[in-house]
């Protein structure tokens, strides 16, 4: 037993080899709840408020240094809000910096809900601009008012289920706000023939209830509150990619129509079921292949056992990658639908830039050489009014020109 003097010596000369220790870990992640109004999601015809929450994730050391921060963007799915994956995110992300396996970064979470029950995170006049207050306005806000790193290649997009279609398409979309893509356990292939029979259920009945008339407004939304999520999302999805302003209560058009009733007939809607498949996943890869701009790192994580998004629909998508040649990695795991942070969150801190790039370096793959003089030509003309961390506008003058070409044409082959 140690005396009442020596156990204090022992006890301070502990505390005192400790405390460096101690200060290493005394910050604390921080989870903040902020809104924005949003100018591309008012005039909808539900009557959603454009008013919106994101959660901000700030890393552990952001209130003890200047440093800037990469940033990704979090979707939930369809019945979330923004703080559903918040738990997840910040326990990974907290244990993952705290052991070296990832770099901080800042996280912001994305509402993406609605009347129906999510967005899809699309644009129609139905739901509102989803795609703008996404890429353009709650970028801005976040870059204007968080140290981020303002630049596509430190800005990164991952989700889950409606989340992991809306992450992929909007990067897909939008190289030139986002780099980088994580989607998991989302639906991709429209063309499947389960959802197109599901598809074909409720079409049906949609167009009854259009032709019927059977509630009046405020019971047809608590009817369609009691109907199954897969057809809440069915017809979520429908408001995103059919609007039509003049068919209340739900201003979409439906992918059948009612031609008897009595016998009961349908008819099938070819530029409906046309606007179904080619919004889906498969058809947004030969679209972005036309862009200038490549991602610099897709990776699809699914689990084999989903049964609410079938393996078969990442594998569809995981092939069609494979078959346009388009870069990617795919994880495949015994799980079923749900959403593994770490998986997004070590993928994405391996592909983030966590500096700001150098200038002459415009597409920053670490080579200036004819892609760059790609990148500025693209832009050529714009009137660039971001942070000096955007590139195109090399000699930072506030206009895409001919002098960036020549800055750029003077550092060509250097590293």
């Amino acid at each position: 037993m140690f005396k009442p003097l020596a156990r204090c010596l022992f006890f301070g000369i502990v505390l005192w080899l400790l405390f460096p220790l101690h200060i290493a870990f005394a910050q604390q992640s921080s989870l903040r709840l902020w809104r924005i109004t949003s100018d591309a999601l008012k005039n909808n015809l539900i009557g959603d408020t454009e008013t919106r929450p994101f959660w901000v994730y700030l890393p552990p050391n952001y209130e003890t240094n200047k440093r800037r921060y990469p940033v990704i963007y979090v979707l939930h799915g369809f019945g979330g809000d923004a703080k559903s994956l918040t738990g997840k995110v910040r326990s990974a992300m907290d244990r993952m910096i705290r052991n070296g396996d990832i770099e901080e970064m800042i996280a912001i979470f994305v509402d993406g809900s609605n009347k129906f029950g999510g967005s899809q995170y699309l644009s129609s006049s139905t739901i509102g601009d989803y795609e703008t207050y996404v890429v353009r306005e709650l970028v801005d806000f976040v870059d204007s008012r968080l140290r981020t790193i303002p630049h596509r290649n430190s800005r990164g997009v991952t989700g889950f289920s409606m989340g992991g279609y809306g992450s992929m398409h909007l990067a897909l979309k939008y190289p030139d706000v986002f780099s980088v893509v994580v989607a998991q356990a989302g639906t991709y292939n429209f063309g499947d023939e389960w959802i197109q029979l599901f598809t074909e259920v409720a079409g049906r009945v949609i167009a009854l209830v259009d032709l019927l008339n059977l509630f009046p407004e405020d019971r047809v939304w608590k009817e369609f509150a009691k109907l199954s999520l897969p057809m809440r999302n069915g017809i979520a999805y429908l408001a995103a990619v059919a609007p039509n302003p003049a068919n209340p209560p739900f201003y979409l058009d439906s992918p059948y129509e009612v031609v008897s009733i009595l016998p009961l007939k349908f008819r099938r809607v070819e530029r409906v079921w046309k606007l179904i498949t080619e919004n889906d996943i498969i058809h947004e890869l030969d679209r972005s292949l036309s862009q200038p701009v490549r991602l610099n790192g897709i990776k699809l994580v699914h689990g084999n056992q989903d049964e609410t998004a079938f393996i078969r629909q990442a594998r569809a998508l995981d092939g069609a990658m494979t078959a346009r040649g388009m870069a990617h990695e795919y994880d495949e795991h015994n799980g079923g639908h749900t959403f593994i942070a770490e998986k997004s969150l070590q993928f994405l801190s391996d592909y983030l830039a966590h500096a700001i790039p150098s200038p002459w370096d415009v597409n920053s793959d670490g080579l200036v050489n004819i892609l760059d003089l790609v990148a500025v030509g693209a832009r050529f003309g714009e009137r660039i009014i971001t942070s000096p961390a955007e590139n195109p506008d090399v000699n930072r003058d506030g206009v895409v020109n001919i002098l960036d070409l020549v800055l750029v044409a003077n550092h060509f082959g250097q590293e």
